[in-house]
Protein backbone atom coordinates (compact mmCIF):
# COMPACT_ATOMS: atom_id res chain seq x y z
CA UNK A 1 0.00 0.00 0.00
CA UNK A 2 2.78 2.57 1.00
CA UNK A 3 4.16 1.99 -2.66
CA UNK A 4 1.33 2.73 -4.35
CA UNK A 5 0.96 5.67 -2.01
CA UNK A 6 3.96 7.93 -2.63
CA UNK A 7 3.80 7.80 -6.36
CA UNK A 8 0.03 9.25 -6.00
CA UNK A 9 1.55 12.24 -3.02
CA UNK A 10 4.09 13.22 -5.22
CA UNK A 11 1.55 13.77 -8.19
CA UNK A 12 -0.97 15.85 -6.51
CA UNK A 13 2.10 17.50 -4.80
CA UNK A 14 3.24 18.78 -8.47
CA UNK A 15 -0.04 19.35 -10.06
CA UNK A 16 -0.89 21.24 -6.80
CA UNK A 17 2.55 23.31 -7.22
CA UNK A 18 2.16 23.67 -11.24
CA UNK A 19 -1.35 25.19 -10.68
CA UNK A 20 -0.53 27.40 -7.96
CA UNK A 21 2.32 29.00 -10.09
CA UNK A 22 -0.29 29.46 -13.23
CA UNK A 23 -2.27 31.52 -10.59
CA UNK A 24 0.60 33.61 -9.53
CA UNK A 25 0.45 36.66 -11.87
CA UNK A 26 4.61 37.00 -12.09
CA UNK A 27 5.03 33.73 -12.79
CA UNK A 28 2.53 34.65 -15.96
CA UNK A 29 4.34 37.84 -16.28
CA UNK A 30 7.48 36.09 -16.57
CA UNK A 31 6.15 33.37 -18.92
CA UNK A 32 4.79 36.33 -20.91
CA UNK A 33 7.62 38.18 -21.16
CA UNK A 34 9.76 34.92 -22.20
CA UNK A 35 7.16 34.26 -25.06
CA UNK A 36 7.20 37.80 -26.38
CA UNK A 37 11.19 38.09 -25.94
CA UNK A 38 12.13 34.59 -28.10
CA UNK A 39 14.38 34.56 -30.91
CA UNK A 40 13.79 32.02 -33.84
CA UNK A 41 17.25 30.35 -34.72
CA UNK A 42 18.33 29.76 -38.09
CA UNK A 43 20.50 27.02 -39.28
CA UNK A 44 21.62 29.08 -41.92
CA UNK A 45 24.90 30.91 -40.73
CA UNK A 46 26.75 33.88 -42.60
CA UNK A 47 29.53 32.68 -44.64
CA UNK A 48 32.14 36.22 -43.97
CA UNK A 49 31.32 34.97 -40.18
CA UNK A 50 32.35 31.75 -40.82
CA UNK A 51 35.41 31.78 -42.76
CA UNK A 52 36.26 34.47 -40.10
CA UNK A 53 36.06 31.70 -37.35
CA UNK A 54 37.69 29.65 -39.60
CA UNK A 55 40.96 32.06 -40.59
CA UNK A 56 41.26 33.41 -37.40
CA UNK A 57 43.54 31.21 -35.51
CA UNK A 58 46.34 31.16 -38.32
CA UNK A 59 46.25 34.93 -37.45
CA UNK A 60 46.72 34.64 -33.33
CA UNK A 61 50.14 35.04 -31.42
CA UNK A 62 50.53 32.81 -28.60
CA UNK A 63 51.59 34.41 -25.29
CA UNK A 64 55.31 33.72 -24.34
CA UNK A 65 56.18 33.80 -20.62
CA UNK A 66 58.61 35.65 -19.03
CA UNK A 67 61.44 32.97 -18.28
CA UNK A 68 65.26 32.49 -16.32
CA UNK A 69 67.77 31.83 -19.00
CA UNK A 70 71.43 30.54 -17.85
CA UNK A 71 73.61 33.21 -19.84
CA UNK A 72 70.65 36.41 -20.39
CA UNK A 73 69.12 35.43 -16.52
CA UNK A 74 66.27 37.47 -16.71
CA UNK A 75 64.29 37.69 -20.49
CA UNK A 76 60.81 39.20 -20.03
CA UNK A 77 57.36 37.69 -21.11
CA UNK A 78 56.06 39.28 -24.65
CA UNK A 79 52.05 39.68 -24.86
CA UNK A 80 49.93 37.56 -27.61
CA UNK A 81 47.53 38.71 -30.13
CA UNK A 82 43.72 36.91 -30.30
CA UNK A 83 41.33 37.96 -33.17
CA UNK A 84 38.48 40.04 -31.51
CA UNK A 85 35.97 37.76 -34.01
CA UNK A 86 32.52 39.95 -32.85
CA UNK A 87 34.91 43.40 -33.59
CA UNK A 88 36.60 41.82 -36.62
CA UNK A 89 33.37 40.61 -38.41
CA UNK A 90 31.17 44.09 -37.80
CA UNK A 91 34.32 45.38 -39.34
CA UNK A 92 34.46 43.09 -42.29
CA UNK A 93 30.47 43.20 -42.95
CA UNK A 94 30.97 47.23 -44.27
CA UNK A 95 33.29 45.63 -47.00
CA UNK A 96 31.22 42.12 -47.13
CA UNK A 97 34.33 40.45 -47.10
CA UNK A 98 37.28 38.70 -45.60
CA UNK A 99 40.25 40.97 -45.57
CA UNK A 100 43.42 40.57 -43.62
CA UNK A 101 43.70 44.25 -42.77
CA UNK A 102 40.03 44.58 -40.69
CA UNK A 103 41.15 41.79 -38.27
CA UNK A 104 40.88 43.20 -34.98
CA UNK A 105 43.21 41.87 -32.53
CA UNK A 106 43.48 42.25 -28.40
CA UNK A 107 46.69 41.25 -26.53
CA UNK A 108 47.14 38.59 -24.39
CA UNK A 109 48.77 38.60 -21.18
CA UNK A 110 51.56 35.99 -20.11
CA UNK A 111 50.27 33.72 -17.49
CA UNK A 112 54.01 34.20 -16.09
CA UNK A 113 55.67 37.57 -15.70
CA UNK A 114 59.09 38.69 -14.58
CA UNK A 115 57.67 39.99 -10.88
CA UNK A 116 56.83 36.47 -10.16
CA UNK A 117 59.98 34.93 -10.67
CA UNK A 118 63.20 35.32 -8.41
CA UNK A 119 65.44 39.24 -8.89
CA UNK A 120 67.72 38.42 -12.34
CA UNK A 121 69.51 41.29 -14.08
CA UNK A 122 67.95 41.89 -17.41
CA UNK A 123 70.29 41.75 -20.23
CA UNK A 124 68.40 40.99 -22.90
CA UNK A 125 64.81 41.75 -24.11
CA UNK A 126 62.81 39.08 -25.35
CA UNK A 127 63.84 37.83 -28.77
CA UNK A 128 60.80 37.81 -30.47
CA UNK A 129 59.85 41.25 -29.70
CA UNK A 130 61.35 44.09 -32.22
CA UNK A 131 62.95 47.03 -29.87
CA UNK A 132 65.67 48.78 -29.36
CA UNK A 133 68.80 49.59 -26.55
CA UNK A 134 70.34 53.15 -26.32
CA UNK A 135 73.41 53.72 -25.21
CA UNK A 136 75.59 56.82 -24.61
CA UNK A 137 78.71 57.28 -24.06
CA UNK A 138 79.87 60.03 -22.69
CA UNK A 139 83.71 60.45 -22.02
CA UNK A 140 85.03 62.95 -24.24
CA UNK A 141 82.93 66.64 -24.76
CA UNK A 142 79.46 67.22 -24.25
CA UNK A 143 78.69 69.65 -27.10
CA UNK A 144 76.01 67.51 -27.71
CA UNK A 145 74.47 66.39 -24.21
CA UNK A 146 72.69 69.29 -23.55
CA UNK A 147 70.53 69.41 -26.41
CA UNK A 148 70.11 65.50 -26.16
CA UNK A 149 68.68 65.03 -22.97
CA UNK A 150 65.52 67.40 -22.74
CA UNK A 151 64.57 65.61 -26.63
CA UNK A 152 65.18 61.90 -24.85
CA UNK A 153 62.86 63.51 -21.85
CA UNK A 154 60.31 65.18 -23.95
CA UNK A 155 59.67 61.63 -25.52
CA UNK A 156 59.89 59.73 -22.66
CA UNK A 157 63.14 57.87 -24.65
CA UNK A 158 65.16 55.90 -21.84
CA UNK A 159 69.13 55.46 -21.95
CA UNK A 160 72.03 54.32 -20.80
CA UNK A 161 74.49 56.30 -20.49
CA UNK A 162 78.50 55.01 -19.96
CA UNK A 163 79.95 57.89 -18.00
CA UNK A 164 84.23 57.60 -17.69
CA UNK A 165 85.41 58.59 -13.80
CA UNK A 166 87.40 61.89 -15.03
CA UNK A 167 84.49 63.41 -17.46
CA UNK A 168 82.00 63.29 -14.60
CA UNK A 169 85.16 65.12 -12.35
CA UNK A 170 85.13 67.55 -14.76
CA UNK A 171 81.32 68.09 -15.32
CA UNK A 172 79.80 66.83 -12.07
CA UNK A 173 76.97 69.52 -12.77
CA UNK A 174 75.92 67.44 -15.93
CA UNK A 175 76.06 64.03 -14.54
CA UNK A 176 73.83 64.94 -11.90
CA UNK A 177 71.09 66.29 -14.62
CA UNK A 178 71.63 62.55 -16.41
CA UNK A 179 70.87 61.21 -13.31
Amino acid sequence: MYKKFVPFAVFLFLFFVSFQMMENPYTLDYIGAMKKDAVTVTASKDPLYEELLQKAPQYEVKAQNARIDQIWKSIPGYNGLKVNIKKSYEQMKKNGEFQENDLVYEQVKPKIHLDSLPPEPIYKGHPDKPMVAFLINVAWGNEYLEKMLPVLQQHHVKATFFLEGNWVKNNPQLAKKIA
